[in-house]
């Protein structure tokens, strides 16, 4: 089960607490229940893990080798995140709470 990955950001299950939930099965719930909840788990996942940063300086391939492991082929992975971040910025503002780009702009 911890060895499945989830939603739109293929969330490993192991990293269930870091994403801040209180059991594997509320991380699984919440996988399962929306596209904002697989945001929100995502945006805490990267805040706890020190990611963060490497967003709000766009640079992808720093963020590309630690979230998806030094392994990854960086042009590949870098070229997909340059794809999804203009997304993931239009996301954030259907979703303010996780403003990961602009956190002097964070509301609570």
């Amino acid at each position: 089960m911890y060895a499945t990955y989830w939603g739109m950001f293929q969330i490993g299950g192991a990293n269930w607490k870091l994403c801040g939930t209180e059991s594997y099965e509320d991380f699984v719930e919440r996988m399962c229940r929306s596209e904002r909840d697989q945001l929100e788990l995502f945006a805490a996942l990267i805040e706890k893990c020190g990611y963060t940063k490497y967003l709000r300086n766009h640079d992808w391939t720093s963020f590309a080798r630690r979230y998806n492991g030094p392994a990854t082929g960086a042009t590949t992975t870098t070229h997909a995140w340059q794809r999804h971040m203009p997304a993931i910025q239009a996301s954030r503002l259907r979703c303010p709470k996780f403003n990961l780009l602009h956190p002097h702009t964070t509301t609570y």
